[in-house]
């Protein structure tokens, strides 16, 4: 069993990704009501409320498209590095 399955060392580096989707910096991807975060109001109604909604549906499309595909994905934030190691990079911008 061990032989078909085997497990990836701890100590290596992490298996690539085919897929590295990135949000801009500041920003953090949540399932959940963020209506906590200051800028953001409680009724979704202002403009930072807004935009972080738009952003968080293009992350979940372009998740959705990677489980649709069978691709493996990351998300990461983008903090200027240069981003190696995937296949492709999705990089979903504020608006």
């Amino acid at each position: 069993m061990r032989a078909k399955h085997p497990r990836p060392s701890l100590y290596g580096s992490p298996p690539g990704v085919d897929v590295a989707i990135v949000v801009p910096n500041g920003y953090f991807l949540s399932l959940e009501d963020l209506w906590w975060v200051r800028v953001l109001d409680k009724e979704g109604k202002n403009e930072a409320s807004q935009r972080c909604r738009r952003l968080m549906q293009r992350a979940l499309q372009a998740v959705h498209e990677c489980f649709d595909q069978n691709r493996s994905f990351d998300v990461t934030m983008d903090d200027g590095r240069k981003i190696t190691g995937c296949r492709r990079v999705v990089r979903l911008r504020e608006d």
